[in-house]
């Protein structure tokens, strides 16, 4: 098992150079009054920004204004790049480092769904942005970059300052493409690709999505004992 809080490296001479040759920028959490994960807490406490940036969380039950407003913080300070987070992941301190130094527009950590444990990818418009069926099959034996000609979540997105002087405000839109669920991160990656910019998911840097769960001691017809892990 590997360990859940990789946040355990010491930060280097070399790395401390490399941030402060990068410009500051808006790290905002989507979140609720009350925390969900400590996990998340230690993650977000302990990546590597540079210098001059800013760590918010937004409040609240709507997390389609929360990324708006965090777009506007960015803009208002008149930073380089956001920085989307939801208070339900863990990852690695060199995680935004390694999405900055991609140099794209738009770049997503690859991420699973809570439920099925596949890639968070959905189509493009013509195929009604549906999540796509046993979506692992488009990566087997891809790694890098990935241009993603659908849509995809937004869990630990980086966007370019630039990007939003594209796209009409407000950006991220709730409804827009069911009028059952929000879907303003698969909204916004469909506006961003109108206005001629590319979302790359980068499936060498990844992001995991804490879940809730129970471990149940599970016995089969032979008489042994297996873990079996269903959703609490």
């Amino acid at each position: 098992m590997s360990d859940t809080l990789p946040y355990t490296r010491n930060i280097t001479p070399d790395i401390e150079d490399r941030l402060r040759d990068m410009p500051a920028g808006e790290v905002g959490v989507a979140t609720h009054f009350l925390g969900r994960y400590r996990e998340f807490d230690a993650a977000f406490q302990t990546v590597w920004l540079p210098p001059g940036c800013t760590k918010e969380y937004f409040l609240g039950v709507d997390p389609c204004h929360h990324f708006n407003e965090m777009v506007r913080k960015m803009q208002s300070r008149n930073y380089e790049w956001v920085w989307i987070l939801g208070d339900d992941h863990v990852f690695c301190q060199d995680l935004w480092m390694k999405l900055y130094e991609r140099d794209v527009d738009i770049v997503v950590p690859l991420c699973l769904r809570r439920t099925d444990f596949t890639p968070i990818l959905n189509e493009d418009a013509a195929a009604g942005f549906i999540a796509i069926n046993q979506s692992w099959n488009q990566l087997i034996g891809k790694t890098g970059m990935l241009e993603w000609y659908g849509t995809c979540g937004n869990a630990g997105m980086l966007i370019r300052k630039h990007v939003f002087d594209k796209i009409e405000e407000p950006w991220f839109r709730a409804g827009k493409l069911s009028p059952e669920f929000s879907g303003s991160d698969l909204y916004f990656a469909h506006q961003a690709q109108r206005a001629g910019f590319k979302v790359w998911i980068d499936l060498d840097n990844t992001i995991g999505h804490i879940n809730h769960m129970a471990i149940w001691p599970r016995r089969d017809e032979g008489g042994d004992w297996h873990i079996d892990v269903r959703m609490a």
